[in-house]
């Protein structure tokens, strides 16, 4: 079991925080306005579809055929988390953000999650 921890993160401290969560694949800097206030960590469900942000990102994808598409077998797949925002699916954790909920120039504050083992 996991939970979704979320810290806000000023606009000036998000290279900073972009820089520190290189590496870490449980973790992800994302605009919190298009997040919104009660992101929720839950698994993939078929069906799920996402702007993987970055390296090409070509629209709309389903996030499963795009999984396969990256090597990632088939019980790997069942077990990874998604972060649902006000908008959609904004992580796939461990794999990409969603375009629409990236930091950017347009972004005004921005929100810093982290998914850890839930100990209680």
């Amino acid at each position: 079991r996991f939970r979704l921890e979320a810290e806000p993160v000023a606009l000036e401290d998000c290279a900073k925080v972009l820089a520190a969560t290189r590496g870490r694949p449980f973790e992800a800097l994302l605009d919190a306005e298009r997040l919104g206030p009660t992101p929720l960590l839950r698994r993939l469900v078929k069906g799920d579809r996402f702007v993987p942000h970055g390296r090409g990102a070509r629209g709309v994808v389903d996030v499963e055929s795009w999984l396969m598409r990256h090597g990632i077998p088939r019980l790997a797949r069942r077990a990874l988390l998604a972060v649902e925002g006000a908008h959609g699916l904004a992580w796939v954790v461990g794999m990409r953000i969603d375009a629409a909920h990236a930091v950017g120039p347009a972004t005004g504050t921005a929100t810093h999650l982290r998914v850890v083992p839930d100990r209680g």
